[in-house]
């Protein structure tokens, strides 16, 4: 039977790993199932960000026909609660790549030469996110045209980072330097 002091993964029937002597094995082993834990919420939070962003292009499309039709119907959802929930989904995205990057098991000199230019497209990402949901949060009329504008900002920046960790998990030179790295450490 399991109890709470018995690490995460004691729970499968291997046991080996278990009743290793080498206690930086052990919690290596530990340090990976947390972040294994961690990346599946990301991944999941991300699931919901893409299904949020499904239903607002649906949206978007009934906006756009019933503004433009001569129909008298009410539009299924207001402008208001349309621009909240693009806004506010954005900047949890946003939340969601900065903390996916530094949870990454890799360090980030191997994902980018650079560690500062990565720290300031997250710095600008997450704040580049965030301004724009809070304007539109407290007065959509006034603050919508420059919200879309930082939005897609913010759009260009995100795209940067995204073709960064692309680039970091494709490039086998990369992967190699990592392990090699990995294997110096332990």
């Amino acid at each position: 039977m399991e109890t709470e002091k018995t690490p995460l993964f004691a729970r499968q029937n291997s046991g080996v790993l278990n009743k290793t002597p080498n206690v930086l094995v052990l919690y290596r082993l530990n340090d990976f199932q947390k972040r294994a834990n961690i990346n599946f919420w990301l991944a999941l939070v991300s699931l919901i960000c893409c299904g949020i962003n499904i239903v607002l292009f649906v949206l978007n499309h009934l906006l756009n026909d019933h503004g433009g039709s001569s129909s008298k119907e009410v539009p299924a959802v207001s402008d208001e609660t349309f621009h909240l929930v693009e806004f506010w989904t954005t900047f949890v995205y946003a939340l969601v790549d900065a903390c996916a990057l530094i949870t990454s098991p890799r360090s980030l000199l191997s994902i980018h030469k650079n560690i500062w230019t990565l720290k300031i497209l997250f710095f600008f990402n997450v704040v580049a996110s965030l301004v724009p949901a809070l304007l539109v949060s407290l007065d959509l009329e006034f603050f919508e045209h420059i919200a879309h504008e930082l939005e897609y900002i913010n759009e260009f920046s995100l795209s940067l980072v995204s073709l960064i960790l692309f680039t970091s998990l494709t490039n086998p030179k990369i992967i190699m330097a990592d392990n090699n790295q990995q294997e110096e450490e332990s």
